[in-house]
């Protein structure tokens, strides 16, 4: 097992009203190698779990071992070490940064943690996702499919025991999603990746070996 939340709950504050619950007592666990999606309505809760998966948020009770480690107890220098070599995540926004290249993008993640071999890890991912031709493009310069790919690329280049993914098509046309959801289980079928996607896309549902769904806190 690569991960196991236990018992998470979240809930936010709202001025002059009581917190407002969205995890109350959540379990998820993950196999290597697994592929699963997480689904439910809109305002469930599946980007808040997704970013407490990820270390972006913290959990007001609950912990999350990844590979055994338990970053709820990490503080958030080496929470951000973990992060940054043991987990990729992918956005529906994108999140590029608009003053970089393509490959600048995707080198960012390697440069911050002073990887070995930065550019022949970015021409190889840039090979992987199309993206050869695309290298010097801003990401004004490129279709909302590039910029996914870039999104992917970015992800995948540090080798991450985990990818996390937020609603990977949610910005696309259905004829590039399915482009786009193709290449991703292409990739990560090849690197022998775990993963993890919130989606409305059924057609996304079903590629993974599991899907589960989100509802009133908790999953089922």
């Amino acid at each position: 097992m690569i991960l196991k939340a236990t018992q998470l709950h979240k809930s936010y504050l709202q001025p002059g009203k009581p917190d407002l619950p969205v995890l109350t007592g959540t379990d998820f666990s993950l196999d290597a190698g697994e592929t699963v999606a997480i689904t439910g309505p809109s305002g469930s809760g599946k980007s808040t779990l997704l970013a407490l998966l990820a270390g972006l948020d913290r959990p007001n009770n609950g912990t999350i071992c990844i590979d055994g480690n338990d970053i709820t107890k990490l503080d958030e220098e080496n929470l951000t070490t973990f992060r940054g070599k043991n987990i990729g995540i992918i956005f529906q926004q994108f999140h590029l940064m608009p003053h970089l290249s393509a490959a600048e993008n995707i080198s960012l993640p390697l440069e911050i943690h002073k990887s070995e071999k930065v550019k022949q890890k970015v021409e190889d991912i840039l090979q992987k996702t199309g993206l050869t031709d695309r290298k010097d493009h801003l990401p004004r310069q490129l279709s909302g499919g590039e910029c996914q790919r870039v999104a992917i690329a970015r992800a995948l280049v540090i080798e991450p025991n985990i990818l996390l993914a937020d609603e990977p098509t949610g910005n696309l046309d259905a004829a590039t999603a399915t482009i786009i959801t193709e290449l991703l289980f292409q990739l990560v079928e090849e690197i022998g990746m775990t993963m993890v996607v919130v989606t409305h896309n059924p057609t996304l549902t079903r590629r993974c070996k599991r899907s589960v769904t989100l509802s009133q806190g908790k999953l089922v």
